[in-house]
């Protein structure tokens, strides 16, 4: 319920006229998107080491990574991010459906999983890590996998 202003301040519904409710979609849902291209890679890439470090995790011995994507635009970044941080998965380990089925929000990570464990890619013994960001607030979660 609120516009932000040149200088970053808001300005809340109460202090606007009603004409400009709806004008300047005063009560949409919406998201800065400068501040989700300034941080959204890095504290994924972050979270990624405290995964990591937590369970003792060694990347290398990943088969699959199945990051959802937003945006084709965040893969080479999140790369670019992980190589910054030691994280070796190489491009080919990675699998998404991005341009086949696009982001559709909440429903990705299952839509993903049901292409991959279809395409016959993996095989019995295979790790997979997955990643499924939630913008909005910067979270991550992370599921590792092991093909039975």
């Amino acid at each position: 319920g609120a516009i932000r202003n040149d200088d970053s301040t808001l300005t809340g519904w109460a202090e606007l006229d009603q004409d400009q409710w709806t004008a300047q979609s005063v009560f949409a849902m919406k998201q800065d998107t400068k501040l989700l291209g300034d941080f959204i890679v890095k504290k994924g890439g972050e979270m990624m080491m405290r995964v990591g470090k937590k369970y003792n995790l060694d990347f290398t011995t990943l088969d699959y990574y199945l990051p959802h994507l937003s945006s084709q635009y965040f893969a080479s970044k999140i790369q670019k991010e992980f190589e910054s941080l030691g994280i070796n998965i190489p491009s080919s380990k990675w699998f998404t459906n991005l341009s086949n089925v696009g982001n559709v929000g909440a429903g990705s990570p299952f839509l993903i999983l049901e292409e991959f464990f279809n395409s016959g890619k993996p095989k019995k013994g295979d790790k997979i890590l997955m990643m499924v960001p939630e913008s909005a607030r910067f979270n991550y979660a992370y599921v590792l996998m092991t093909v039975v």
